[in-house]
């Protein structure tokens, strides 16, 4: 069932964060893309964070199917996420 108008809405500036967020992580991967030599140890970070963005392509799929296997994921993406910080 899908549902016309809800309750309740998030005013839109609430997320509005996100486009920062966004920002930053576009001109971060830009910079290491342009120079992955002199970038600080970022083959330690790349494979974990390859599997975790792997992971993530199947999120939103998953999340319309499944809540515990999107659980299991978002877990897994924690574990590749921390694993590289």
């Amino acid at each position: 069932m899908q549902v016309e108008s809800w309750p309740a809405r998030p005013i839109w500036w609430a997320f509005s964060i996100w486009g920062m967020f966004y920002l930053v992580l576009i001109a971060t991967a830009a910079q290491a893309l342009s120079r992955p030599a002199t970038t600080a140890s970022w083959g330690r970070v790349a494979l974990p964070l390859r599997l975790r963005l792997l992971i993530g392509l199947f999120w939103i799929e998953a999340a319309m199917r499944s809540p515990v296997l999107v659980t299991a994921m978002i877990l897994l993406m924690a574990v590749g996420a921390i694993a590289a910080m």
